[in-house]
């Protein structure tokens, strides 16, 4: 028997893009100002969210920046975001097969839920898990463990469908089964995917057994 967790964007849904601008929007009319330098010898991709958290000393400035790019920018942008292609065909299939299939997330529990409800795949998951409720961030494996005791699964029969190379390199080193998602994203960093996947698809409409 063999079980699946899933990552939420950039994996099941297509919302990275929206994620780095409404967040580059952000530091440019929040941070910037401040701390005009930051950014001068590195990359605006979602790297900068480690950047800001080591270089911007005004914790309350990252939070209220956070605030706005969840609750403002995000929740608007949730509302224009399209599933992957192909994903719920493919949910569905596993859901007849009996798969556990499980969603973990660093996005909050209210948003997660809403933009998967909005768009018909909530229903497809034994639990939709949160980093917000109760575990430490997707830089560890605990999210993760915890939907493997769900399931009761061994972590070498977890499949995890993933787009972030650093997570994949967290669940790899946890002995679960990776899958690497291809997004508009991950671009740069998809040369490195060969070292840590089992598995590699650009979408779902070719079926990953």
């Amino acid at each position: 028997m063999k079980g699946y967790i899933f990552d939420m964007d950039g994996t099941l849904i297509d919302s990275m893009s929206y994620w780095i601008s409404s967040g580059i929007k952000l530091i440019k009319e929040i941070i910037l100002p401040l701390y005009p330098d930051i950014f001068k010898h590195e990359n605006f991709d979602l790297n900068f969210s480690k950047i800001l958290l080591k270089e911007v000393e005004d914790k309350e400035l990252l939070r209220e920046m956070y605030r706005r790019w969840v609750y403002e920018e995000m929740m608007e942008n949730y509302l224009k975001v399209k599933p992957k292609n192909g994903i719920e065909q493919f949910l569905k299939k596993c859901k007849q097969e009996g798969i556990p299939m499980y969603c973990a997330t660093a996005t909050t529990k209210d948003l997660a839920l809403s933009v998967l409800k909005r768009l018909n795949l909530a229903k497809y998951f034994d639990e939709i898990v949160c980093v917000d409720h109760g575990f430490k961030s997707k830089e560890y494996s605990d999210i993760f463990d915890y939907c493997a005791s769900k399931m009761n699964l061994p972590h070498e029969n977890i499949y995890v469908f993933e787009d972030n190379l650093d997570v994949m390199k967290v669940c790899k080193k946890a002995q679960y089964k990776i899958v690497g998602v291809k997004d508009s994203s991950n671009v740069n960093y998809q040369k490195y995917f060969a070292d840590v996947c089992d598995y590699i698809i650009d979408d779902y409409e070719k079926e990953v057994r």
